[in-house]
C-alpha cells in the first residue's frame, strides 16, 4: 500500500512539473506573440509614414517649378515630375524604365557621363553628400540646353537611388555671356572697348617682351564725323562708324584685333609688324574708307575719310599708354595736314607719309 501511495505521489509530482513546464512554455509563447504583434505594428506603423512622407514627396514635386527625377543604381529613370516635362519634353511614359544617360546626355558626352555616375554609386553610395554641376542636356525635339543639376543619394525600400532636381540655365548663360561680351566689347560695332583692348593687349605686350617682337599700333579717327552728325544726324553718323569698322576688320590679318577707343576713334593691334608693313594696312584702310558712299534715304548720299597715326613698340612706347600717345601725336600731325592722311612716328618725331 505504501508503495502505491509512493508511487502515485511520484506520478502526480511529475504531471505537476511538465504542468508547470507547459505553463512557462505557454507563457513564453504569449510574450513571444506579444513581441511578434509589436514588431508587426511597428513595422505596418513604419510603412504608412513611408508611404505619407512618399505622398508629401509627390505633391511636392508635382507642383515644384524644378524638374525631379529620380533613378536607380543602373541610371534607369523611376519618377519624373511635371516641370521636367516643361523643361526638357518628355514625358513620364517616355522616360520610365529608360536609361537617363541615353536620352538626355548628348552623344559626345554620354561615355563620360555614364562612366562618372557609375563611379558615383561604386565608391560613394548612399553616404556620399549632395553635389551640384551644371551640364548640357538634350531636349525631346532635339535642341540642347543647359541644366543645374542637384544629385542626392538615398536608401529606399528598393535599395540605392537618387533624387536629382534640376533647372534650366540656358537664358541665364546666355544673359551671362551677354554681360561678359559687353564689359569688353562697344555695343554698336562688336569690337573691343577700351576695357577688352587694355585687357588683350596685356597679353600680347608680355610675349613680345619675351619673345622680342614688335608690335604695331594704328590709331585711326574719322575725319569731320561731328559735322556729320550735325548735319544729318547721329544715326547716319553711327552707319558711317559702323561700315568704317568692318573696313578695318575686312583689311587687318585674322590675328589682329581692332577696338573702338572713342567716339571716332580706333585702334588696330597689329602683331609681329614693322612700321613700314603697318603703314602699308594703313594706306589700304585709308583708300577703301575715301572710297565708301553712304547712301541716305532721300537719295543723298555723303563720304567720309580717315586720318591715321602709327606707333610701334619698342621703339615709340613700352605700354599701351604710351603708344596710344604717340599715335595721338602722330594721328594730329596727319590731321594738321588736311586730313584723309597717315603719319608714323619716328622716336620722338614724326614724319609724314
Amino acid at each position: 500500500m505504501h508503495t502505491l501511495t509512493t508511487e502515485i505521489q511520484e506520478r502526480v509530482s511529475k504531471i505537476l512539473r511538465e504542468n508547470k513546464l507547459l505553463e512557462e512554455s505557454l507563457r513564453q509563447s504569449i510574450r513571444l506573440g506579444k513581441l511578434r504583434e509589436k514588431a508587426l505594428n511597428n513595422l505596418i506603423n513604419v510603412e504608412r509614414q513611408l508611404k505619407k512622407s512618399e505622398a508629401r514627396f509627390k505633391s511636392i514635386a508635382m507642383a515644384t517649378r524644378e524638374g525631379i527625377i529620380i533613378v536607380d543604381r543602373e541610371a534607369r529613370i523611376l519618377f519624373w515630375n511635371p516641370a521636367a516635362e516643361k523643361i526638357l519634353g518628355y514625358t513620364a511614359a517616355d522616360l520610365t524604365d529608360r536609361n537617363i544617360h541615353e536620352l538626355l546626355v548628348p552623344e559626345r558626352l554620354r561615355s563620360n557621363a555614364s562612366e562618372h555616375f557609375s563611379r558615383f554609386v561604386d565608391e560613394y553610395g548612399k553616404e556620399f553628400e549632395s553635389w551640384t554641376k551644371q551640364f548640357p542636356a538634350v531636349r525631346k525635339n532635339g535642341e540642347e540646353t543647359i541644366l543645374e543639376l542637384t544629385v542626392s543619394p538615398f536608401e529606399s525600400l528598393n535599395g540605392w537611388q537618387a533624387l536629382g532636381s534640376f533647372r534650366d540655365i540656358a537664358h541665364q548663360k546666355l544673359e551671362e555671356e551677354r554681360l561678359k561680351f559687353l564689359a569688353s566689347h562697344d555695343p554698336m560695332t562688336g569690337l573691343y572697348n577700351r576695357r577688352g583692348l587694355a585687357e588683350r593687349f596685356a597679353q600680347d605686350l608680355k610675349r613680345a617682351k619675351r619673345y622680342k617682337h614688335n608690335i604695331t599700333l594704328l590709331l585711326l579717327d574719322v575725319d569731320n564725323l561731328k559735322k556729320i552728325n550735325d548735319t544729318f544726324g547721329h544715326h547716319i553718323g553711327d552707319e558711317v562708324l559702323h561700315r568704317i569698322s568692318e573696313i578695318i576688320e575686312y583689311a587687318v590679318r585674322d590675328v589682329d584685333y581692332v577696338s573702338r577707343f572713342g567716339g571716332d576713334e580706333f585702334i588696330v593691334v597689329l602683331g609681329e609688324t614693322q612700321l613700314d608693313q603697318a603703314t602699308t594696312t594703313a594706306e589700304r584702310i585709308r583708300k577703301r574708307a575715301a572710297k565708301e558712299i553712304h547712301s541716305m534715304d532721300d537719295g543723298q548720299e555723303i563720304s567720309s575719310t580717315v586720318s591715321i597715326g602709327v606707333s610701334m613698340f619698342p621703339d615709340h612706347g613700352h605700354d599701351l599708354d604710351s603708344l596710344v600717345d604717340a599715335a595721338d601725336s602722330a594721328l594730329y600731325r596727319a590731321k594738321k595736314k588736311g586730313r584723309n592722311a597717315i603719319s608714323k612716328a619716328v622716336g620722338e618725331e614724326e614724319s609724314k607719309v
